[in-house]
């Protein structure tokens, strides 16, 4: 080949090379163009989440009060506002307010930025919105005790072993949940004269050595309040929560960590016959039908209801309604009588179960129940000999009835004296769980709305409520 093929090569060559730099060089410059890009929208996505969480932050701030009803709570959710986030792009947020899944409340908090003002037309670079699931506070069965009674005691027998009942621990937020929770003085001291025989005839003193009265109110020794174990009581009366000192051997009231309250620590239906039939009517109508099981099996889940069906009216509506009987003699002289039944068992072996269990009538447990929830008992309590299993949550015992036409100044619905005998069940313990607790709550939302909105409604009559967030999360859009 010649010199002067040779130089032809070269220009080839050398425009080739030119070429492929040339194209490396556009291919870096749509690179860094991407970055950047990548970068600014990187930017706007973290400005329009900080602008939702400045919303957020700002509006559960605002809505730390009290409502008088969904209205008042509803009005104090529509609010908008520039954040002050960095950056040249301007961001935004705005609050809206609410759907309800449940008996909760979603709140939307949109956070925005946009070039330029969204007044004048600016356009929207970037969203990011946040969901708060608000829930009425005390909306559900966190505040019960690991065994509560509506009902006065005709009587009870207190557990004679090594096991413990434990309530929820205070905090500097929360004031705790009582071990044991009766429905007044007089059957709290029942329980403790009893866990610590002290005989039927002993009166409450000042400065025993193994019990301690904590008044709810300082200035009301004689009103409502605590029994605790001596040794977890300071100088000063003050409940401290150290159960390190307390010997449950000469002293089984340290067996009872939270104490034994004189009245039930959830209100449980504001001490109403009336709304708690509201509440139970209710519960009936929308969950037995499908539920209900007739007898007493081990394994139960989500709301069971167990009932012979010999409370409902014609109509099918569920009535515990009392006998009226009268004196032989003095045909003045007359009561109401409930009905007796052969109580419900749970037959050999251990029962358990989780969620929430309706026992409609006197039961019988051999051994503890390994349950994980909610029981409520409409009758008397019983553990029959040893065994059985931890309990996780809450026992109520709220035996009522009511009468179409009661005399004057006679509240249709009341609760009826119940018996209790816990003297069974060897060392197995019954302990306050809220998750327990909360998971029975969500089964019954999910199985009768109705019922746990009357249930609240029992729960809080003043009708002024707070909120709680539940959730905080970023709202994922599938779309």
């Amino acid at each position: 080949m010649g010199k002067h093929d040779q130089r032809g090569a070269a220009l080839i060559v050398s425009m080739v090379l030119l070429v492929v730099a040339l194209l490396l060089g556009l291919s870096s410059f749509q690179t860094s163009r991407m970055e950047e890009s990548m970068a600014g929208n990187h930017r706007a996505a973290a400005n329009a989440l900080m602008a939702a969480e400045y919303g957020a932050s700002g509006m559960w701030s605002d809505i730390s009060g009290t409502y008088s009803g969904e209205a008042d709570f509803e009005d104090s959710m529509s609010m908008a506002g520039w954040a002050e986030v960095s950056g040249s792009d301007a961001s935004y947020y705005t609050v809206s307010c609410c759907n309800k899944v449940g008996l909760n409340y979603v709140v939307e908090i949109s956070g925005g930025v946009f070039s330029g003002s969204p007044s004048d037309g600016g356009v929207l670079i970037s969203e990011r919105i946040l969901q708060i699931l608000a829930r009425r506070d005390g909306m559900g069965f966190g505040r019960l005790s690991p065994f509560n009674s509506a009902s006065e005691f005709e009587d009870f027998g207190g557990v004679r072993s090594q096991a413990e009942y434990e309530g929820e621990e205070a905090t500097e937020e929360y004031d705790g949940t009582p071990a044991i929770s009766a429905s007044s003085r007089e059957d709290a001291f029942d329980i403790v004269r009893d866990i610590l025989k002290l005989g039927e005839d002993a009166q409450e003193q000042t400065g025993h050595g193994k019990y301690t009265f904590v008044p709810s109110d300082p200035n009301d020794p004689d009103g409502d309040g605590i029994f605790y174990a001596a040794p977890t009581v300071n100088s000063d009366g003050v409940y401290t929560g150290d159960y390190s000192s307390c010997n449950s051997g000469p002293n089984r009231l340290c067996n009872y960590k939270g104490g034994i309250s004189t009245q039930p620590a959830e209100a449980i239906l504001g001490y109403s016959g009336d709304a708690f039939h509201v509440f139970m009517q209710t519960l009936f109508s929308d969950a037995y039908s499908s539920n209900g099981t007739g007898s007493l099996q081990s394994g139960v889940s989500d709301v069971t209801i167990v009932s012979n069906g010999s409370h409902f009216d014609e109509s099918g509506s569920y009535q515990p309604v009392r006998e009226w009987v009268c004196d032989e003699v003095d045909e003045s002289d007359c009561s109401y009588v409930y009905p007796e039944r052969d109580p419900f068992s749970s037959g050999q072996g251990g029962f358990s179960g989780e969620g929430f269990l309706v026992i409609d009538g006197d039961v019988v447990f051999n051994g503890d129940p390994g349950f994980k929830g909610i029981i409520i008992v409409l009758g008397d309590y019983e553990i029959s000999g040893g065994g059985g299993s931890d309990f996780e949550g809450a026992i109520v015992a709220a035996p009522y009835s009511c009468e179409e036409t009661p005399p004057s100044g006679v509240p249709p619905c009341r609760f009826d004296p119940v018996r209790v005998d816990i003297s069974g069940g060897g060392g197995n313990d019954y302990r306050h769980s809220l998750s327990a607790l909360d998971s029975a709550w969500e089964a019954l939302v999910d199985a009768s709305p109705a019922a746990a909105e009357a249930w609240f409604q029992g729960n809080n009559p003043s009708g002024n409520w707070a909120v709680i967030a539940s959730s905080w999360v970023e709202k994922v859009n599938n779309n």
